[in-house]
């Protein structure tokens, strides 16, 4: 994995921003890995009532968002 870091160059007149990437470190990765392997995350998060009902609206209004597009794709 790697995460990105923005570089914005000092010379005058220049507007060029350089991306440079750097290594995500291991020891962020253990950390990660022993948080996700050792915690209750999933049961906390993923089984919740108002993660899914907020999920359910989402997925309602992205539907009511491309019904007119998907109509006149079906009615040509």
């Amino acid at each position: 994995m790697h995460s990105l870091a923005t570089i914005s160059s000092k010379a005058p007149g220049q507007t060029v921003i350089r991306v440079r990437r750097t290594p995500f470190k291991p020891r962020q990765l253990r950390r990660f890995q022993a948080f996700i392997e050792s915690t209750d995350w999933e049961r906390r998060y993923l089984c919740s009532r108002q993660i899914d009902r907020a999920c359910l609206g989402v997925l309602l209004l992205s539907a009511l968002y491309f019904l007119p597009v998907m109509a006149s794709a079906f009615l040509r």
